[in-house]
């Protein structure tokens, strides 16, 4: 029906409806001697027997004497008082429902920040305890401390989860720093990762430097090891022969 009209009432032969209202090949008959199609009215508004006033499509977009044409608006219907107190008793429970979840939300909230608060006490208190009185200071007052490794290389452990070993030369600077994460949990206090890294470098050095990561040196300061390094000997003069 919609590409070939069979209806024998407007033509003897089939008629393309299609071209009737898009190519304009074709007449529809109005019931006057004026023959005009869908299309040339809704566009050209210039139809045989059509006033330019009846042209849909121009009266729709384009303006009548210099005014845009707006589409009529229709209003919704006016709110019974049935429907405005259902709608208000809807808004405050959802209202009520919010309130409540973000109250949980902030008690869990407080709860883990207690908890992971609790636990980097417990952790600062086990590092002090493994470390030498002089270790303890530094921690306190440079947030990093130096500590020699079984091969009696000396490292500084600065405060942190990553990146945070840096190895010293004989000289006090910087040769290299590392990066290894002992373990992958974002909740476990940085005392605890340092603890570890400090007792590995002790007791498995090469274990934990063959499992960092490698960055050069970041910072040219020199660090005061005088006391890790050894007196060099004395060697005494021998006695002096007997007369």
């Amino acid at each position: 029906m919609w590409g070939f009209s069979t209806n024998s009432s407007t033509a003897a032969t089939n008629t393309n409806t299609w071209g009737n209202w898009v190519v304009n090949d074709s007449t529809v008959t109005t019931g006057t001697s004026a023959a005009t199609t869908v299309w040339q009215v809704w566009v050209d508004h210039s139809a045989t027997g059509t006033t330019t006033s009846n042209a849909v499509y121009g009266y729709w977009v384009q303006s009548c004497q210099g005014h845009r044409f707006m589409p009529t608006h229709y209003p919704c219907p006016p709110e019974t008082e049935e429907q405005r107190l259902q709608r208000l008793e809807d808004e405050r429970a959802a209202a009520e429902r919010r309130r409540v979840q973000q109250e949980e939300w902030d008690r869990k909230d407080r709860e883990m920040r207690a908890r992971y608060e609790a636990a980097r006490l417990r952790a600062k208190e086990l590092l002090l305890s493994c470390l030498d009185e002089i270790q303890r200071r530094e921690l306190t007052e440079k947030s990093w401390f130096l500590v020699v490794s079984g091969s009696g290389k000396v490292y500084r452990i600065r405060h942190g989860v990553g990146g945070n070993i840096d190895l010293l030369g004989d000289d006090g600077k910087i040769i290299r720093s590392f990066c290894v994460h002992m373990v992958m949990d974002e909740h476990m206090p940085e005392e605890d990762h340092m603890l570890a890294q400090k007792l590995f470098l002790e007791a498995d050095e090469d274990t934990l430097i063959n499992k960092a990561n490698v960055r050069s040196p970041y910072s040219a300061e020199i660090i005061d090891i005088a006391r890790f390094r050894k007196p060099a000997p004395t060697i005494e003069a021998p006695a002096a022969a007997a007369a």
